[in-house]
């Protein structure tokens, strides 16, 4: 065994004390070292791909489901750029991705050597924790190990740490990369003292603490809190604290407007849904909004945020987002102790006049937009189609641009407890199938994706990963021949440049590719045809007018 074998081998140990239970490893020739380590460690499944952008979104995936670290391994060069993508999301998202990148050693550097460039802080500010490691050495002091194993467990301690998000470490490697071949004497016995020791957690143990409020802090809070009182929850946010959220609003009888894949709106029939129509129209004035989690997708929504001339209170732990830069309050402690912290202070309302205001509203909004798209072959209908027909604890990732939109006018809170993933960290179009079958890898379930023509196109290399690990999928692919949601947008007054440059439309025959990947391909127009069609394994390409649909959408 050489230097670098057992430079590896701690590190694969580190990750698995860590609690990493994937690593998504691109093939290269400078990361052999970390490959081999990996693969051979029965403790993590490795998971292997052509594409790292499409690697990166999949760990993206894998992190949201199984809530813990994921490694992603590459070579060096432009395949840490492929990366890029995925970093930023995790980053704005909060998705703890442990970036572990193969790198040409020191003397190499601005040598112009084949396949090297500066991997250094390559992420520069969108990333938690960056370093680069020293060269394996072929003797090392104990000393020189513990350094090794101490920056690696301090890495991914940040890493799961609030804000959660990624770290990059990159470790240069000398030839040669494969463990057999020994280059240099490797003084046995040496590590012994310094090797696993039977231990089961990380070389360094971090205990961190919950932020919490004190009684006076919770007191002050408590004094805030009106009648009027609404709360909003955005994507990725409310999955932890469900039940608590729901408790504080049916206490206060407050009104909860929950993004779609907030992990709330599809969890209890108190929230309302439908804001992204009525707020076009109607305005209900709130004298207390409670903010909770990422910004929501609504524009609408957004602006009545806004507009809104109230208190406003973040509450958050770590995480402080408000795009409206209108917020007066930021509770910077655990959202569940919080909420659960402040119903054991307050009364349970007794007055239900103004969430009654907001149940009506709802009412009429959804028997308005029935009554609009009764029979219309659009987004909307087939978008209720299929989330009507899913069971409690299904899983839906929905992707971006249009999708998420058309999912969160037109399907409506339930009781039916549905897991409803999205990338909204930046709210990018690449990566979207891919982080769909990493959260099904992770669940060993079939996952439902919603998602349109072009975003679907951006991903193909993802179809690869499903038949190699054994995916359970149904796609549900929109096909407006382009990019519908520039309809939506005033770009579409400019004819000169709006269909070649905004638009993008394309003749792709979609079920040509999913033969060349062989996967069960159904083409489907009409309402007749969606209603008598089993969604099984398989994509489901919707043929849509973009003009009529977008026509449809303004008269609701």
């Amino acid at each position: 065994m050489n230097e670098n074998s057992k430079w590896v081998e701690i590190i694969v140990d580190e990750c698995v004390k860590a609690g990493v239970r994937y690593a998504c490893i691109g093939a290269g020739s400078r990361s052999t070292p970390l490959t081999i380590a990996f693969v051979r460690d029965k403790s993590i499944e490795s998971i292997s791909f052509v594409d790292e952008r499409s690697a990166g979104f999949f760990a993206i995936g894998l992190a949201m489901y199984s809530q813990s670290p994921v490694v992603l391994i590459c070579t060096s060069g432009t395949a840490l750029a492929n990366f890029h993508p995925a970093v930023l999301e995790a980053f704005y998202a909060g998705h703890p991705l442990i970036v572990l990148s193969a790198d040409r050693p020191h003397e190499l550097r601005y040598s112009g050597a084949n396949q090297t460039m500066d991997q250094v802080k390559f992420f520069g500010t969108n990333i938690k924790y960056s370093e680069d490691f020293a060269i394996p050495d072929p003797q090392p002091l104990p000393k020189f190990i513990r350094y090794l194993r101490t920056n690696i467990s301090k890495a991914l301690i940040k890493a799961s740490n609030n804000p959660i998000g990624p770290i990059h470490l990159n470790f240069p490697f000398r030839k040669p990369l494969v463990p057999e071949t020994v280059s240099r004497v490797y003084s046995e016995g040496l590590l012994s003292d310094l090797e696993r020791n039977g231990r089961d957690s990380s070389f360094l143990s971090t205990i961190s603490g919950t932020k919490l409020l004190n009684a006076d802090q919770l007191l002050k809070l408590s004094k805030i809190l009106t009648e009027k009182g609404l709360i909003i929850i955005g994507p990725n946010s409310g999955i932890n604290y469900q039940e608590i959220l729901i408790e504080f609003s049916d206490t206060l009888n407050y009104p909860v407007l929950a993004d779609p894949a907030s992990g709330v709106r599809y969890y209890n029939s108190n929230v309302i849904s439908t804001y992204d129509t009525f707020m076009k129209d109607e305005i209900i004035d709130a004298d207390l909004i409670i903010l909770l989690g990422f910004p929501p997708t609504s524009t609408r929504l957004l602006n009545y945020i806004q507009t809104q001339r109230c208190n406003k209170i973040i509450i958050d732990d770590g995480l402080y987002k408000d795009s409206s830069l209108t917020n007066h309050i930021h509770i910077d402690a655990s959202v569940e102790h919080t909420l659960s912290s402040m119903i054991k202070l307050i009364k349970r309302s007794k007055n239900d006049f103004w969430i009654n205001q907001w149940r009506d509203i709802e009412s009429k909004t959804i028997k308005r937009i029935n009554s609009k798209i009764k029979d219309k072959f659009f987004e909307g209908t087939i978008y209720q189609n299929i989330i009507n027909r899913l069971e409690a604890d299904e899983l839906v990732f929905v992707s971006n641009s249009l999708a998420i939109r058309h999912l969160d006018q037109f399907v409506y809170s339930s009781n039916i407890k549905l897991q409803i993933f999205s990338n909204r960290g930046l709210s990018g179009i690449d990566g979207n199938l891919s982080s769909a079958f990493g959260i099904a890898k992770a669940s060993a379930k079939r996952i439902h994706v919603l998602i349109g023509d072009l975003t679907f196109y951006h991903d193909l290399t993802a179809l690869l990963t499903t038949m190699k690990n054994e995916i359970s999928f149904s796609i549900y692919l929109i096909n407006n021949f382009g990019g519908g949601i520039f309809h939506r947008l005033p770009i579409a007054e400019y004819k000169d440049v709006f269909t070649d440059y905004f638009i993008t439309p394309h003749s792709i025959e979609f079920a040509k590719i999913s033969e060349a990947f062989s996967i069960p391909h159904k083409i489907i127009k009409d309402i007749d045809t969606m209603n008598n069609t089993e969604f099984c394994n398989g994509i489901y390409e919707f043929i849509i007018d973009a003009e009529k649909s977008n026509s449809l959408i303004k008269e609701i």
